[in-house]
């Protein structure tokens, strides 16, 4: 609504919603990446690195960039194909509980 009448975001707000994003972003896919084992699926050997990778990455603070180094390796990991059944058996489970 604020943008649709012209008052948007002061720079302190466009900040704080940058940096929750990137924060929901990193840690949903660590979260993911921990529930594996109860999927019984594996991230391939290859992403390993990636995900070790990830598992260093800390929260940004206000007014510093998306670390550049990370973007790549969270592609590779969402696009591993453990992240792709864990997708699906994910929907799957929510339709469940929905019925």
């Amino acid at each position: 609504m604020r943008i649709m009448y012209g008052e948007g975001f002061s720079c302190e707000e466009t900040e704080g919603y940058r940096i929750r994003i990137f924060n929901n972003m990193i840690h949903g896919l660590k979260d993911i990446l921990d529930s594996f084992p109860d999927f019984s699926t594996a991230l391939s050997p290859e992403n390993q690195p990636n995900a070790d990778l990830l598992a260093t990455a800390r929260d940004i603070e206000y007014f510093v960039s998306f670390p550049a180094y990370l973007c790549e390796p969270l592609r590779k990991l969402w696009k591993d194909p453990a992240c792709e059944t864990w997708r699906k058996r994910n929907n799957d489970a929510l339709k469940c509980a929905c019925l």
